[in-house]
């Protein structure tokens, strides 16, 4: 479409020239023609550049190298300088003066900047955000107390599809105060589960839920070799508390909660053929043995 506007404006330029109007005319109407020109062109070297754009976001994301959040800012400002560019050269065109048009859009802009700091302050905020990599299109995060998945960065704020599917919009300027947590470049999942057997457990029966564990883990090719351990962490009340710390090998939440699933299972059958139990929350009541006073005797004690 670009290159059509640019075509039939120079087939009319040509035909108008042939018909030799006015010299009035023809200055107003050299210099409208000249405007919708340049307009038409920044609107195809728009189109070009918006292209670029795209494919290079499709190649970022394709080789997951990261930085394709920067790439849709840095082409969103693309835009805006090419409109002002194009604005002021069409205004240059029509015969006004540009330097005291740009002097009064530079006041005019401090004026703003100075009446809405909190945008600014926003906009330095998402330049920040994007320069440091802390967050990209489709990472899986927590800010605050929110947890979802990051669908667009802004130069004003970000959008967070929750996982009750709705849109949570955080300002930028408010990112550096709160705390947040990035789940996307991580390479693997801690899973960090606390299990408790009945104190009646005896000690040879808690070394073999102890070494079938540890060989359990050792066995899954879904989990880190050489970093997974199984414990015992407490030795109090009326339980014996076991600790298990392994890496699981995915970033993703989904598998990484199928994996933990079937490692809970599976030790929930080896605490089973031990021939042992998992504790419950219980309380345990000790009864002295000692002999009961007659009741002579008890009168006699209280009498003295």
């Amino acid at each position: 479409m670009p290159l059509r506007c640019i075509i039939a404006i120079l087939l009319h330029s040509f035909f108008v020239y042939l018909l030799q109007p006015p010299l009035l005319y023809r200055v107003y109407y050299v210099r409208f023609i000249a405007a919708l020109l340049v307009a038409s062109v920044a609107w195809l070297v728009s189109n070009i550049t918006d292209r670029g754009f795209n494919h290079a976001v499709k190649q970022t994301q394709a080789h997951r190298r990261g930085g394709e959040s920067i790439l849709i800012v840095v082409q969103r400002l693309t835009r805006v300088v090419m409109f002002i560019i194009a604005f002021v050269a069409a205004l240059a065109l029509f015969g006004l003066n540009v330097g005291t048009a740009l002097a009064g859009l530079g006041i005019g802009g401090l004026a703003i900047a100075l009446a809405a700091q909190q945008s600014l302050e926003n906009l330095l905020g998402g330049v920040s955000l994007l320069m440091d990599k802390a967050l990209n299109i489709g990472n899986f995060c927590k800010i605050g107390i929110q947890v979802g998945t990051v669908e667009d960065i802004g130069l004003r704020s970000i959008k967070l599809r929750t996982l009750d599917q709705s849109l949570l919009v955080v300002p930028n300027g408010l990112l550096s105060q709160m705390q947040v947590e990035n789940f996307g470049p991580r390479q693997k999942c801690l899973l960090n589960q606390h299990f408790s057997l009945r104190i009646e457990t005896q000690a040879e029966k808690l070394r073999l839920v102890l070494d079938r564990v540890q060989s359990m883990l050792d066995q899954q090719p879904a989990i880190e070799t050489g970093t997974s351990r199984i414990r015992v962490a407490n030795f109090a009340g009326a339980s014996f508390d076991l600790e298990l710390w392994a890496y699981v090998k995915t970033n993703n939440w989904t598998e990484f909660t199928a994996i933990r699933q079937d490692v809970i299972l599976k030790i929930a059958e080896i605490v089973e053929a031990a021939g042992t139990r998992l504790a419950a929350p219980t309380q345990l009541t000790y009864l002295s043995g000692d002999a009961v006073v007659d009741a002579g005797r008890r009168t006699a004690l209280f009498t003295t």
